[in-house]
């Protein structure tokens, strides 16, 4: 078929479509159709459609005509088809929007509050009449009484203020209760060098990671409360979102029977097998589906893996790329990982098996409990505790600022992660350093994990088992341990981010132009924590990732900038190897994990070798030119 013809039977579609929908034959779950009550006329301008006509005026793409055909409902205009582009816009009352605002109150909750306030008002401009209370819910409780207020069978919309980072729980209960997909509107701030107020984007990934990992979709919105595109673009959001429930969805086909590629919903979804039992690797889901909601986080399916040193499919010279991949594979699949206590509510991507872990890289993971480490802490003498605190006053700033007693059980913990790693070989280890550590032990981990990273040993947060994982290849391949950290901030204008965590970044990623200074952690108040800049130059960053319910590897590559600490903690300004807009989408369209590992070096070509060794299928982050080329074998 030629390409004419082919954009003539495109539209012939949608002016089908169209013409059912204007005959009351398009009823998608029984929602605003031409015989509902709630449609009282079709406009008698509008030529006659009998579905079989073609619009073939010289006018517009392919010769087609670019008139819209337009439906209305109670007199207002409704739905606007466009034959030309293949696309639809509605336009409706917005009394059929719902909000829910999320927060957490470990964060700056009078900031907070000023940004939601003023998110309700840029609501009321766009939406006027939607639903929900005009209050934050801090909460997974408040989260479902606020979503027990919503009429939600009625709503063309929900959109879900990610006010501050909040965990997935409070994303469980929306998906619990909303079908459709819901509109995640996250906040920038400003880079003060001060403390992080909101960390709302990281929530927005955190929250794509859970919905994706169960199939469901989700739109999204980063941009400011003052921005002037804001109001545009959310309304923008709402008009695709009110299409899902009209019938017809933004690209002007899904949902009235037929999906993008035109694959009937009853058993083939976008990618082919999806929906049909089928992730789509091909591998199968139970657990996934929406019948049993979705709940659980089970570790995604492990592809076979050919363990022998350098059986790639490249034929010809084996490359550099490839006998650093075979090195890294060889040793993390002789490597012990160790775990110490359970990862925190709601942090999904810290999920995992030890069993399929196991047969994917070999690595074998070891638990140990946060009473293992309380222990190991207390019994550290008083010398040694002094001997640490020496090392940390010649490397670090303002050490003699902070509560001594507070400072001394922070290095005990040092101290303690350190003799557990020794006597259990631990290559790696990653802690659930809070709320425990603080609560319970008074003092931050923050920091000793840093040391320990600086002896060689990666170290992480929040018992992120894959995150450590991915520390020992980066390790490998870069010769330093990395830096694993949250992605916080994205700048449209100079299309550059920020890599942060709280103060756990090791010294030898240090500005060398800048103090690094001991500190307190933002939200606790507790030490021993770094906080310096990190130092300009090529950065890799990488993730062995479960997102989407299968085993990927996450790869891309950007520019460390010398810049201001932007937040308080260890943070670095990167200029990825992509608009900021298109990483992003990537991010949230892959449901990507809030983790990321970053070294110096491009070791690009290493772990592409590395996806294929292990069988596994590359998310390229920054050069989406080449997803794909590498499939499960």
């Amino acid at each position: 078929m030629n390409p004419q013809s082919t954009a003539e039977a495109d539209a012939e579609l949608v002016v089908r479509a169209g013409a059912s929908i204007a005959s009351g034959m398009a009823d998608h779950d029984g929602d605003l159709v031409a015989d509902d009550p709630v449609w009282r006329d079709v406009d008698p301008a509008l030529p006659e459609l009998d579905g079989d006509e073609r619009l073939v005026d010289g006018g517009g793409e392919a010769g087609l005509r670019s008139e819209p055909t337009s439906l209305t409902a109670n007199g207002d205009e409704v739905i606007e088809l466009d034959a030309r582009r293949g696309v639809a816009d509605r336009r409706r009352p917005m009394n059929r929007v719902g909000v829910v605002a999320l927060a957490r109150p470990t964060f700056d909750v009078e900031f907070a509050e000023e940004v939601a306030a003023a998110a309700f008002a840029v609501l009321d401009g766009v939406a006027p009449g939607w639903r929900g209370p005009r209050r934050l819910a801090y909460d997974v409780a408040a989260t479902e009484a606020t979503l027990g207020q919503l009429p939600i069978d009625e709503l063309d919309a929900l959109v879900v203020l990610q006010v501050t980072f909040t965990d997935a729980t409070m994303t469980d209960a929306i998906d619990a209760a909303v079908a459709m997909p819901p509109i995640y509107w996250a906040f920038p701030e400003d880079r003060t060098g001060g403390r992080l107020r909101l960390n709302s984007l990281c929530g927005l990934n955190l929250a794509a990671f859970a919905l994706r990992r169960r199939g469901r979709h989700l739109h999204h919105l980063y941009r400011s409360v003052d921005d002037p595109v804001t109001p545009a673009e959310l309304a923008a959001l709402l008009d695709g979102a009110g299409l899902d429930r009209a019938g017809l969805d933004g690209a002007g086909l899904d949902q009235a029977g037929l999906d993008q590629a035109g694959l009937d919903r009853a058993g083939l979804d976008q990618a082919g097998p999806d929906r049909a039992g089928l992730d789509r690797s091909g591998v199968d889901q139970p657990g996934l589906d929406r019948s049993e909601a979705g709940r659980a986080a089970p570790s995604a399916p492990c592809p076979q893996r050919d363990p022998t040193p350098g059986r790639h499919r490249n034929r010809g010279p084996v490359t550099d790329g490839q006998r650093a991949a075979d090195r890294a594979a060889a040793t993390l699949s002789q490597s012990t990982i160790g775990v110490i206590g359970d990862h925190p509510d709601g942090f999904d991507p810290c999920h995992y098996d030890p069993v399929v872990l196991e047969q994917l890289t070999g690595a074998t993971v070891v638990r140990a409990e946060l009473e293992d480490l309380f222990r190991s802490a207390d019994a550290v003498t008083g010398d040694a505790v002094a001997t640490v605190r020496s090392r940390v006053a010649a490397a670090l700033d303002a050490v003699d600022d902070l509560d001594r007693d507070a400072l001394d059980r922070s290095l005990r913990l040092y101290c303690g992660l350190r003799q557990l790693a020794t006597a259990g070989g631990w290559a790696g280890l990653t802690t659930r350093c809070w709320p425990e550590c603080f609560t319970r032990y008074g003092a931050a981990a923050c920091g000793p994990q840093a040391m320990l990273a600086d002896d060689g040993i990666p170290s992480g947060c929040e018992a992120d088992v894959y995150g450590a994982v991915t520390s020992v290849v980066l390790r490998e391949l870069a010769g330093e341990p990395p830096f694993v950290a949250d992605l916080v901030h994205l700048d449209a204008d100079d299309d550059t981010g920020v890599f942060w965590h709280c103060g756990v970044a090791p010294l030898h990623l240090a500005d060398p132009t800048a103090p690094a200074r001991a500190a307190v952690h933002s939200n606790r108040g507790l030490p021993l924590l770094h906080a310096f800049p990190l130092k300009p130059g090529r950065v890799t960053i990488a993730r062995l990732s479960q997102s989407s319910g299968r085993h990927r590897l996450v790869v891309g590559g950007g520019e460390m900038l010398g810049a201001p600490l932007p937040f308080a903690g260890t943070a670095g300004v990167v200029r990825f190897d992509v608009s900021t807009r298109r990483l992003l989408d990537t991010i949230v369209d892959e449901g990507l994990e809030h983790h990321y590992g970053i070294v110096y070096g491009d070791h690009r070509s290493s772990l592409r070798a590395l996806a294929e060794l292990w069988g596994l299928p590359v998310v390229e982050l920054t050069d989406p030119g080449r997803s794909g080329e590498n499939p499960v074998r």
